[in-house]
């Protein structure tokens, strides 16, 4: 997992593809640090699984995940006006 400091997004890769997570939390817009469950808000004490899922709040949404393309020359794209689902979340 990698996090991309702007626009402050986790890029994670595994047998399944690539995918784009948002790192400000859901509460009060701080970026999320990655813990050794998922990850942590520094700010409030919010915690989020591996998938964003809120574990314990003061945030009641989860991180939201964002499609991304994949262009001809290895380019990848995340567009971050089209939120998806983490079951979908994934390119190849």
């Amino acid at each position: 997992m990698t996090f991309l400091p702007e626009p402050r997004l986790y890029i994670l890769r595994d047998h399944s593809g690539i995918a784009a997570m948002s790192a400000i939390c859901t509460h009060l817009g701080c970026v999320v640090d990655k813990d050794t469950s998922g990850f942590l808000c520094p700010c409030h004490g919010s915690s989020f699984s591996i998938n964003g899922i809120v574990l314990t709040g003061p945030a009641l949404r989860n991180l939201p995940w964002y499609h991304v393309n994949g262009m001809p020359d290895g380019t990848l794209i995340a567009n971050l006006d089209k939120k998806v689902s983490p079951e979908t979340r994934f390119v190849i």
